[in-house]
């Protein structure tokens, strides 16, 4: 699903664009494309690699999820793999998915793969900004990383709370319940998890 695909040029919004044009507005001095996809069809990604000229590889990987987090080189762009995760107020849990992004010096394609939150907050927060967005798609790049870890923290935030809830429960209670400790085990088991999953731990791990 195409969920936003417009063209830029000087830190600006100045139009959007369907997908089978986004080659042209790339191709143009000063302007770069940023476009937004969710779980895209096998047609859709080969319709974007033909306008940008991605490599078959990459392209590949993007349509499915599942990937590892990593950080790849193509000539002159990049494929990113993000792992994502969500605090699910409702349900009290973290909800696990994937974010794509192909960055070169004219175009940036996010493809979000399972509960990774939209990404409008982001795209507004850069066109709030428009002399970072001048920077063009390496700015784009880490504000959509920028989105993802603070998510992460979010998550973190939840599961040390409850630790320590439990925490307060073995050593303040005069009668601990017997499951507690097995509780803060899978909790932190959970954190680990977490932490490993995070853009910045997977490339600090991988050099």
């Amino acid at each position: 699903m195409i969920v936003n695909c417009a063209a830029y040029s000087r830190g600006c919004r100045i139009a959007d664009i369907p997908l089978d044009q986004v080659g042209e507005w790339a191709a143009r001095d000063g302007h770069f494309v940023w476009i937004g996809l969710f779980e895209p069809s096998e047609e859709e990604m080969r319709l974007v690699q033909a306008e940008l000229g991605l490599h078959d590889l990459a392209v590949e990987d993007a349509h499915r999820a599942h990937q590892r987090p990593k950080l790849e080189e193509y000539g002159d762009g990049l494929f990113v793999v993000l792992r994502t995760v969500l605090w699910n107020t409702e349900k009290r849990s973290f909800e696990r998915g994937e974010t794509h992004v192909f960055v070169g010096p004219r175009y940036v394609v996010s493809i979000r793969h399972g509960e990774t939150g939209s990404y409008t907050p982001v795209r507004g927060r850069c066109e709030a900004t428009p002399g970072h967005l001048a920077l063009g798609p390496g700015f784009v790049l880490y504000a959509i990383m920028d989105f993802v870890v603070d998510h992460y923290f979010t998550v973190i935030e939840h599961i040390e709370e409850r630790v320590s809830k439990l925490e307060e429960g073995i050593f303040g209670a005069a009668r601990p319940q017997r499951d507690v400790a097995q509780r803060i085990y899978e909790l932190k088991r959970r954190l680990i998890q977490i932490k490993r999953r995070s853009p910045l731990w997977s490339m600090c791990a991988t050099g």
